[in-house]
């Protein structure tokens, strides 16, 4: 019989769910080299804290009860803080399924049931573009919202929380960035690189997938996809709240916002660097180095797959299937670790290869090379 863990408002708590601000770290100077230390690190992050406050990005991360507890916390211990605000939305009720496990792989070691004393938490009420109510349940920094939980729900799940953003934070945030409970973004390549898209035209973007056998592109979810504040207008307001436009239930999640996107006139933003190499990745940095790149994303993805020094943009921006382990020691890496004596020239102004990517004709296979 499976173990129950049961966890009241008053016992949760995430790693403390911080925004960044001028006290958030300790600065000293050293004396003989007039070099910035911060929390006992040589860095000059100044480039960065301002695209904090030019680039103001909501980051909605989905999880489960059990990843609230397990898999979140990698994400708050790491990158989830440097999101202008995060929060993560989990279901009310329902039993967590996931997907089977790839040929060879084994099945998962089920860990103990958890269910959270949402009796406690702050419960608000709020009318969907159907005319349907939802409720949604605050807990520190996860949203409960009334939608089951399960795999199979993640399209509705989704459509949730894009109404819900659209009710309560349009206004206040420029950009919009999906996550799951298991990617990892570097945020400061994240607003580098949407600091030179125009914010007032509708825009959807993220790792471009394309396979010949489904009617529309769309973003992996697993890597991560981004809406700005018109594109999230316009997928609620042409495609959300039209009848019929957009699939409430059932399918793959990923899927269904991006062909509710393109429905709702948002447009498809490339996101490669000027050297072809993806910034959004949707499995984790060991499946591409030293490569080749993992074999699904042949008959995939729109861009032809690349493994090796190739595989990954000097800008990346996220990987996907990160344990925790893995997210740790990667951001340890990241900001804690320097090679001395070597540094990045230039300015990074003409990076990407900004611009409208077009659906490919039908019965075109995106499938380059094998």
């Amino acid at each position: 019989m499976a173990r129950v863990l049961t966890i009241s408002s008053r016992t949760y708590n995430p790693r403390p769910s911080w925004r960044m601000n001028e006290n958030d770290f300790i600065r000293t100077t050293d004396q003989s080299s007039r070099d910035m230390i911060i929390g006992g690190f040589y860095v000059d992050d100044s480039v960065a804290r301002q695209l904090f406050h030019d680039v103001q990005i909501y980051c909605w991360i989905l999880t489960t009860k059990t990843g609230v507890v397990t898999k979140a916390a990698g994400v708050n211990f790491t990158w989830a803080p440097r999101c202008n605000k995060h929060v993560f939305f989990a279901s009310a009720f329902g039993e967590e399924t996931t997907l089977p496990p790839l040929p060879g792989m084994p099945e998962p070691t089920p860990g103990p049931k958890i269910e959270f004393d949402l009796a406690a938490g702050k419960r608000e009420e709020f009318t969907a573009s159907n005319g349907e109510t939802f409720a949604t349940i605050s807990i520190g920094d996860v949203l409960f919202i009334d939608t089951p939980e399960g795999y199979n729900n993640l399209t509705e799940k989704s459509r949730e929380v894009l109404e819900y953003l659209y009710l309560t934070e349009l206004n206040n945030y420029a950009w919009f960035l999906k996550a799951d409970d298991d990617t990892y973004l570097i945020m400061e390549n994240l607003r580098h690189f949407l600091k030179g898209l125009d914010v007032n035209k509708p825009t959807y973007l993220g790792y471009q997938l394309e396979p010949v056998w489904y009617d529309s592109p769309y973003m992996s979810g697993g890597a991560g996809y981004v809406f700005n504040s018109a594109g999230l207008k316009l997928l609620v307001e042409k495609g959300l709240k039209s009848p019929g436009t957009c699939q409430e239930k059932g399918s793959f999640e990923d899927l269904e916002v991006g062909r509710c996107a393109l429905k709702s006139g948002v447009h498809i933003y490339s996101s490669v660097d000027q050297f072809e190499r993806e910034t959004f990745h949707p499995d984790k940095i060991q499946d591409y180095i030293p490569g080749p790149p993992p074999q699904w994303l042949y008959y995939y993805s729109r861009n032809k797959p690349k493994g090796g020094s190739e595989c990954c943009s000097q800008l990346s921006i996220s990987f996907h299937r990160m344990s925790t382990q893995d997210m740790l020691i990667f951001d340890h890496l990241l900001y804690k670790t320097t090679v001395y004596g070597r540094q990045t020239i230039g300015s990074f102004q003409n990076f990407y290869k900004y611009g409208v990517v077009k659906q490919l004709p039908n019965g075109i296979p995106t499938m380059k090379t094998l």
